[in-house]
């Protein structure tokens, strides 16, 4: 029973896509494709079409992703779509669950991990839960600073920001 998560991601949202590939999902993309021909694809292969495209909100089988931030659109997905399959083996299966805090504390993602064993008997499980902070780049360079910290490199190569850090000098 494979419960990896079959979506399919239209143009706008193509860094998310990458994303939940890394998190074991299912993900296909296609930019040359308009969000209603991808969905035609998505339904074809029974995924589920993850869209930023207002004109198509309204079907059953799209999930409309309001934000244009990255690290906002995952909150968006449903709590049936935060549980995700990393791993599934013939006697281990290893999940992960993202929860999202909101309100004042919201710059924290808590991240469970869930490995499913067989030991020939019967499934043993384990967990592990721990925080992961959701900061700005601006706001790691200025915490980075303020204790004391040089900033090195601090630039946006291949739509990424890179930012290396060293210790100040102790003169």
């Amino acid at each position: 029973m494979d419960e990896t998560p079959r979506l399919a991601a239209d143009r706008m949202l193509m860094r998310l896509a990458r994303w939940l590939r890394l998190l074991g999902a299912d993900v296909i993309t296609d930019p040359s494709l308009s969000g209603a021909e991808l969905l035609k694809v998505a339904r074809v292969e029974g995924r589920i079409l993850i869209t930023r495209d207002k004109r198509l909100r309204t079907a059953g089988d799209v999930v409309f992703v309001e934000s244009n931030a990255f690290r906002e659109q995952l909150r968006e997905l449903s709590p049936q779509e935060s549980v995700i399959t990393m791993r599934c083996e013939r006697d281990r299966i290893m999940q992960c669950v993202l929860h999202f805090e909101t309100g004042a504390a919201a710059e924290r993602v808590w991240v469970t991990d869930i490995v499913h064993e067989w030991n020939g008997q019967a499934w043993l499980t384990t967990k592990s839960t721990y925080p992961k902070l959701r900061l700005s780049p601006d706001a790691l360079l200025e915490i980075a600073t303020s204790a004391g910290l040089n900033i090195r490199f601090n630039e946006t190569l291949l739509r990424q920001r890179v930012i290396v850090l060293t210790r100040s000098d102790s003169k």
